[in-house]
């Protein structure tokens, strides 16, 4: 299903690229991102459905680490890539060979365990059920796509603090999915037990252990920051670039924190309908203003302002969803 998803998605991306220097007022840089990063899109699909496979059967903790290793690996050769003057076509080179690898060993992996058959009647319900998690991850695909065209006009130097700054935010994201996988596991144990009790005791211990690692998290952020940035901007109007951005991105790391219990919560009990709105209206939201304020004085600062308030957006949106679950269930 994901590669056939994923080979839809690069088809009507290619006839509709045309368009996109009009629509969008891009350059060679973007295109050429464009165009090389489509050749990932396969594999990234893959790599996710895969992910989501082996965290079922109980491989949460290998999965967390080698999404850590990947995104430290990712960082690394870009900042590489940058130095020797690569560019936007050697990060996404970088990008897609990462997902490649990804894809081929937790295919290996999964062969191990999973003998592929396709069974219809098993398929359609699969489709039902996880219809709308379909939608979610498609959207935030097209989203990152999108946004990554919007910053790569910029220019080189505003691009490559952008590439460096989103690997950043990859490594807290990774720690983040991997704490609210276990909460996500959790939940729908209880769930599907019917243990009322159970259910609260992870409420509560997750609510406990969210309470001091969103405010410790952003200052691991930082220093991690701080070293990436000596290593790779050690010139003047690349550190101010950098500098001038790193806040919204702390900022960021402490709400996308804060919201990972409303986040993993509802995933655990298959709010997927939900979740799938939640980020075609954030992202909608956060393309809309990367792309107004791109052009104003703020310029990247004005772009990763979106990104900031996409997070906030993604925390009230489910926060508010929470609240109206738990409201019925007190009725």
């Amino acid at each position: 299903m994901a590669t056939v998803v994923s080979i839809i998605t690069i088809i009507l991306v290619y006839f509709i690229q045309p368009t996109f220097p009009e629509l969008f007022k891009v350059d060679k840089i973007c295109i050429t991102y464009l165009t090389i990063r489509l050749m990932g899109f396969i594999q990234s699909s893959i790599v996710t459905v895969l992910s989501g496979h082996q965290r079922a059967i109980g491989n949460q903790g290998n999965i967390l680490k080698l999404r850590i290793l990947a995104v430290i690996l990712n960082l690394l050769l870009d900042i590489f890539v940058i130095k020797k003057g690569y560019g936007v076509a050697g990060v996404a080179y970088v990008t897609i060979t990462i997902d490649t690898l990804l894809a081929i060993y937790l295919y290996i992996k999964t062969t191990k365990t999973v003998k592929y058959k396709l069974n219809k009647s098993c398929f359609m319900d699969l489709f039902y059920l996880f219809k709308w998690n379909f939608v979610e991850r498609i959207a935030s695909k097209i989203d990152n796509i999108v946004f990554n065209i919007i910053v790569s006009r910029m220019g080189e130097l505003e691009y490559a603090v952008h590439v460096i700054l989103q690997q950043i935010a990859n490594i807290y994201e990774a720690f983040i999915q991997g704490f609210g996988d276990g909460i996500t596991i959790s939940v729908g144990i209880a769930t599907g037990k019917k243990e009322k009790k159970e259910m609260e005791i992870v409420k509560i211990v997750a609510k406990k252990v969210i309470k001091y690692y969103k405010l410790s998290f952003p200052i691991l952020i930082l220093t991690i920051a701080i070293i990436v940035r000596r290593i790779a901007f050690p010139e003047l109007e690349l550190a101010r670039i950098y500098y001038k951005v790193l806040p919204l991105l702390l900022i960021g790391t402490y709400v996308t924190a804060s919201a990972t219990y409303y986040f993993a919560i509802l995933r655990g009990i298959r709010d997927f309908k939900f979740l799938a709105k939640r980020n075609i209206i954030s992202s909608i939201i956060k393309i809309a203003l990367a792309f107004i304020l791109g052009y104003t004085p703020l310029g990247i600062l004005g772009v990763w302002l979106a990104y900031l308030i996409y997070g906030i957006v993604q925390k009230y949106m489910s926060k508010q969803r929470y609240e109206e679950i738990e409201g019925a269930k007190e009725k």
